[in-house]
């Protein structure tokens, strides 16, 4: 069984690139895995961060280079480079005041 994870949305090609560089640059091997930070990221871009398992034809599509995602287009947002910090942002700073 294969299991998949939307992890963000990306406005190209070029920039789903540049995001897988930068989370596989965050994995450490038998420490921080992939499998487990993955969720993690997908919370961050405000997805659910649930792991859905993988048809026949979506594995031959990935498997092949040609899978195609399909979702609503009022499904979609494109990834936040600053999702991390934003986040970290409300919790350090609940009352919204930004201190100087």
């Amino acid at each position: 069984m294969l299991i998949s994870l939307k992890m963000a949305h990306f406005a190209d090609e070029a920039n789903a690139r540049k995001f897988e560089a930068e989370f596989r640059s965050y994995l450490i091997p038998r420490l921080l895995d992939g499998p487990e930070l993955a969720p993690e990221v997908a919370n961050l871009e405000g997805l659910s961060g649930e792991w859905q398992e993988m048809t026949e034809r979506d594995i031959l599509d990935s498997m092949s280079g040609s899978r195609t995602v399909i979702r609503d287009p009022t499904d979609w947002h494109l990834h936040n480079r600053n999702a991390e910090r934003d986040v970290r942002e409300v919790y350090e700073n609940p009352s919204g005041e930004i201190e100087l």
